[in-house]
Protein backbone atom coordinates (compact mmCIF):
# COMPACT_ATOMS: atom_id res chain seq x y z
CA UNK A 1 0.00 0.00 0.00
CA UNK A 2 1.07 3.45 -1.18
CA UNK A 3 1.35 5.91 1.70
CA UNK A 4 0.01 9.06 1.16
CA UNK A 5 0.90 12.72 3.60
CA UNK A 6 -1.67 12.40 5.49
CA UNK A 7 -0.29 8.50 6.81
CA UNK A 8 3.00 10.67 7.12
CA UNK A 9 1.75 13.13 9.35
CA UNK A 10 -0.30 10.17 11.74
CA UNK A 11 3.15 8.48 11.95
CA UNK A 12 4.52 8.71 15.02
CA UNK A 13 8.21 10.43 14.92
CA UNK A 14 11.01 8.18 16.67
CA UNK A 15 11.43 11.66 18.80
CA UNK A 16 8.00 12.34 19.36
CA UNK A 17 8.28 15.29 16.43
CA UNK A 18 4.60 16.73 16.26
CA UNK A 19 4.78 17.05 12.52
CA UNK A 20 7.19 15.53 9.68
CA UNK A 21 10.46 17.28 10.40
CA UNK A 22 12.79 19.36 8.11
CA UNK A 23 16.23 17.50 7.61
CA UNK A 24 17.74 19.95 9.57
CA UNK A 25 15.45 19.15 12.86
CA UNK A 26 15.96 15.35 11.55
CA UNK A 27 20.17 15.45 11.90
CA UNK A 28 19.94 17.96 14.83
CA UNK A 29 17.66 15.84 16.82
CA UNK A 30 20.07 12.62 16.45
CA UNK A 31 22.90 14.43 17.15
CA UNK A 32 21.37 15.75 20.69
CA UNK A 33 20.35 12.13 21.26
CA UNK A 34 24.08 10.65 20.56
CA UNK A 35 25.35 13.47 22.82
CA UNK A 36 23.21 12.61 25.45
CA UNK A 37 23.50 9.08 24.86
CA UNK A 38 27.40 9.14 25.13
CA UNK A 39 27.37 11.94 28.46
CA UNK A 40 29.16 14.34 26.26
CA UNK A 41 28.64 18.07 26.29
CA UNK A 42 27.35 19.47 22.73
CA UNK A 43 27.78 22.91 21.07
CA UNK A 44 24.84 23.23 18.55
CA UNK A 45 23.97 25.71 15.93
CA UNK A 46 21.29 26.15 13.37
CA UNK A 47 19.89 29.56 12.05
CA UNK A 48 17.04 31.34 13.14
CA UNK A 49 13.87 29.63 12.19
CA UNK A 50 15.06 26.34 11.83
CA UNK A 51 13.26 24.59 14.53
CA UNK A 52 16.04 24.45 17.11
CA UNK A 53 14.24 24.55 20.39
CA UNK A 54 11.14 22.40 19.37
CA UNK A 55 14.28 19.62 17.93
CA UNK A 56 15.58 19.96 21.65
CA UNK A 57 13.11 19.69 23.58
CA UNK A 58 11.13 16.48 21.83
CA UNK A 59 14.64 14.52 21.23
CA UNK A 60 15.55 15.16 24.96
CA UNK A 61 12.59 14.25 26.27
CA UNK A 62 12.75 11.26 24.14
CA UNK A 63 15.99 10.12 25.60
CA UNK A 64 14.63 10.63 29.05
CA UNK A 65 11.71 8.50 28.21
CA UNK A 66 14.25 6.05 26.91
CA UNK A 67 16.63 5.78 30.03
CA UNK A 68 13.83 5.83 32.14
CA UNK A 69 12.41 2.69 30.34
CA UNK A 70 15.86 0.89 29.89
CA UNK A 71 16.45 1.76 33.90
CA UNK A 72 12.75 -0.03 34.44
CA UNK A 73 13.94 -3.27 32.46
CA UNK A 74 17.40 -3.23 34.10
CA UNK A 75 15.66 -3.06 37.47
CA UNK A 76 13.33 -6.04 36.34
CA UNK A 77 16.11 -7.85 35.33
CA UNK A 78 17.70 -7.99 38.44
CA UNK A 79 20.73 -5.95 37.56
CA UNK A 80 19.80 -2.01 37.75
CA UNK A 81 22.18 -0.18 36.07
CA UNK A 82 23.05 3.55 37.32
CA UNK A 83 21.04 6.18 35.23
CA UNK A 84 21.78 9.42 33.59
CA UNK A 85 24.04 10.53 35.33
CA UNK A 86 25.30 14.29 35.89
CA UNK A 87 26.96 15.81 38.40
Amino acid sequence: AKMDDSDKRRRPHPYGFPFPPYHVQEALMADIYKCLDDGGVGMFESPTGTGKSLSLICSTLQWLLDQEAKDAAGEAGGGAKGGGGGG
